[in-house]
């Protein structure tokens, strides 16, 4: 499948702009930049390369992509085929607020 143009919504902008600080904090915190070059940047090449490939529950043209990122940690980030357009646009995320604990209680 040919490579397709991947959007970022207004929503899903602010929504980053308020979870995330404009600077890295004292305390280690990532910035909203961070979350723009890991996630975002990760999540629009594989949105544009590998839309079909993605999960979907009802409707084919909402896909999810969910990975582990180093930083941020388990990340899920909901993409929507724009038939008429032939974009992508990523609409929304959320992520896994268990994740780390969960990482750090494996034994294995």
């Amino acid at each position: 499948m040919p490579r397709r143009a991947v959007v970022v919504s207004a929503a899903l902008a602010d929504q980053i702009s308020v979870a995330h600080p404009l600077e890295r904090t004292a305390g280690g915190k990532p910035s909203e930049f961070d979350f723009w070059q890991g996630p975002i940047a990760r999540a629009t090449e594989k949105f544009g390369r590998d839309f079909d490939s993605l999960l979907f529950v009802n409707d084919p043209r909402v896909r999810v992509f969910t990975y582990p990122d180093p930083v941020f940690g388990a990340i899920s980030i909901l993409g929507v085929h724009n038939i008429e357009t032939n974009e992508i646009e990523l609409v929304d995320y959320w992520s896994d607020p268990g994740y780390r604990a969960a990482i750090a209680s494996d034994p294995s």
